[in-house]
Order: C-alpha cells, then structure tokens, then sequence
C-alpha cells in the first residue's frame, strides 16, 4: 500500500460522512482492507495508520461489514497484531473467523486460548486447519465435549495415536463423538473401546483386524465352570425372554455394568451380543437362537443372520474377550507384534522361503525400526 493512500485517511473516522449524509465508513473499512492485504511489504508508519483506521471505522460499521473485512484479514499472513486484537474485542462471529482462519495470530496466542480461553474459543482453535502437537494436546486435554466433538470432526486436525487414544476414552460415553471418530479412524483396533457407536461395515472390519491380530496366538485359558453355568442359565433366560436375567448374567461375564449390557442385548445389529456368546463359546446354532430371541421384532435380514452366524463361528473365545473388555472400558489395549510362524533359521533357502524372511518377523529393536513396524495412519 503507498504511504499515500493511507495518509489521506484521518485516523478519527467518526465524522466520514459527505455532505448528503452517506455514511461511507462500511465501504472505507472494506477498501482499506483490500488495499492492506494487495501488498506484501508495509513499512512502520503504514502500519500505524492502518491500525488507528481500523479502531476508528470498527465500532461504526455493522457485523455483516466486520465480516467481511475480517473474511480479508485473517488470512493474510502480515496483518498486524494491533488489528487482529480490535477485531478479536468485537466477538461473535467476527472474533471467531480470527480463531479459526487467521494465519497472522501468534503462536503462543493461540495455545494460551486453547489452555485457558472458555469453550467456544476452544472449540474455534479445535476447527483450525494448522494445529501443531501442542496445541492437539491442550485441547485433548479439555474436559468440555464440545471442544473434543470440534477436534473430532477435524479431518485436517493430525492426532497421533495418542491424541485419538485420548478421545476415544471420553467417546466412549458420547455418541456424537464417537461417530466422528469412527469415520476417520485407519486402524479399525483403535475404536474398538467405542464398538457400541460402530456401523456395521466399521464393526466387521474392528472384528476382522482383531482376529488377524491374533493370529498364531495360544488359543489361551479354557472357559470355566462358571461360565460354562453362565451360558447354560442365559440360554434358560433368552428363552423366557427375560431380558433383566439375561442382563445381570451378561454383566457377570463380561464384567461390566447391567446398564451396559441391556446395550448389548438391546443391539439392533446383534454384533455385541454375538460376541458375548464366542466369549461363552455357546456354539453357532444354539448362539443364533439366542440373538433371534433377543430380537423383537425380528427385524434382520437373512444377510445379517448369516454374518452373525459367522461371528459366532470364526471369533475365537479370547478375540472376542478382548473385544468386549475394550467396548467396556476394562482394558488400554496395547501394539501388538504380528506372531511368526515358527521356522528354522538354519534350513536352506527356497522360492517360498527366502533367506531374509526370518527378519520380517523380529521385534524391533530401535525406536525407528518400530516406528517402522507399527505405521499409524
């Protein structure tokens, strides 16, 4: 901008008015504006003269004109500090296009407010496009929901697994959230703590990567005579439809509240209760009379019986243990290493075995081989 343009306007704009009474202070507002952002480089006193126009035009021209001038402002890198702070003390919608667009809002600004500011001006630095790994953890660590539900529905926000471990935990008591993160999670075992909120495609490929997570693991501990009762009486309780029996021998099982597992039973999809029944290893035919029981009106289409059916038959008793002590909180589930398969180091190599392939399967030994090894999108 020439020194010129910026000269000719008096700092005090309170009288810019011709003599047929026009108020032109919303035009002057938008066309300095536009001047300001048309260049680069400003010097010092160009800067100082567009600061006291700014102050002088705000309090007098309508939100629509702040908008639209702040809409100009915010994302040019340079606009100085003395402007993005006048129209920060206008609040409302023009206060909360600074928080969520400008790119000229410092640093240090921007993490004070997301530590401290309240929740509104959370959730606009939440909806930012250039969080950084501070500022994603200030705002994880918030406790208002709808400052997380903001960073949920934040596909540009980048959380690392920590940060959208972090969320998980406190969606698991909110829906909206949970929805959010369900659709942007690349790793279906990362919302497995919230399965309840999963639609069906989402909860098949939770169930899929569990079992080939488990692969080659021990088929671990044998049921035990009490749940051997338990799936005997839940039988007994599915066929008197007696769903606060039923509830109270889930919660036995799977250790969770009888509020959670009327859930579980409630299901309109049936995926939880099926589990219930692969942990119980209640085998497939007996399993499935127990889901249409449960099931009233029996809504489910063939297609859906079969997949449960599936579930029943192919999720072994320790997946599916796992998967529901995640669902209900009693567990942080952990990186796991894909198990091996035994070979000898010594034999000869051959088409189907090459020499190297022994080291595919080691622990890593470095945090950069296990960077390598545990990739999280």
């Amino acid at each position: 901008m020439a020194s010129a343009e910026l000269k000719h306007q008096d700092p005090d704009l309170q009288d810019a008015r011709p003599s047929g009474g026009e108020d032109l202070r919303p035009a002057l507002l938008n066309t300095l504006a536009e001047l300001f952002v048309s260049q680069l480089h400003h010097s010092l006193d160009e800067i100082q003269q567009f600061e006291a126009a700014v102050e002088g035009l705000l309090p007098h021209t309508r939100p629509e004109v702040r908008l639209s001038a702040s809409n100009k402002l915010a994302d040019y890198p340079h606009t100085p500090r003395g402007v993005v702070n006048a129209f920060m003390a206008e609040g409302g919608d023009v206060a909360a296009h600074f928080l969520k667009r400008s790119v000229c809002m410092p640093q240090d600004v921007l993490e004070r407010l997301a530590r401290d500011g309240d929740a509104a001006v959370a959730c606009c630095i939440a909806s930012r496009v250039d969080l950084a790994n501070t500022m994603l953890t200030l705002l994880c660590a918030r406790q208002e929901i709808e400052v997380l539900r903001a960073l949920g529905r934040n596909l540009m926000a980048p959380l690392d697994r920590g940060h959208f471990e972090d969320l998980v935990r406190q969606a698991r008591f909110d829906r909206p959230l949970a929805r959010s993160l369900c659709m942007r999670a690349r790793d279906p075992l990362l919302i497995a703590p919230i399965f309840m909120f999963a639609n069906t495609a989402q909860r098949d490929a939770i169930i899929l990567a569990e079992r080939r997570a488990s692969l080659g693991e021990p088929l671990g501990e044998p049921i035990s005579e009490v749940e051997l009762n338990i799936a005997e009486e839940l039988i007994d309780a599915a066929e008197a439809r007696d769903l606060d029996e039923a509830s109270w021998l889930i919660a036995r099982a799977v250790g969770c509240t009888t509020v959670i597992a009327r859930d579980i039973i409630a299901d309109a999809s049936g995926e939880p209760l099926a589990l219930v029944m692969a942990q119980l290893r209640v085998d497939p035919d007996t399993g499935s009379r127990i889901l249409a029981m449960f099931d009233a009106p029996p809504l489910r289409s063939p297609e859906r019986v079969k997949a449960l059916y599936n579930i029943l038959r192919d999720t072994p008793r320790a997946c599916a243990d796992r998967l529901l002590k995640d669902m209900v909180g009693l567990t942080v589930r952990e990186r796991r290493v894909v198990h091996a398969p035994v070979t000898d180091p010594d034999a000869a190599q051959t088409p189907s075995r090459p020499a190297q392939m022994g080291a595919m399967f080691q622990v890593p030994d470095s945090p950069e081989a296990e960077r390598r090894l545990f990739v999280i999108r």
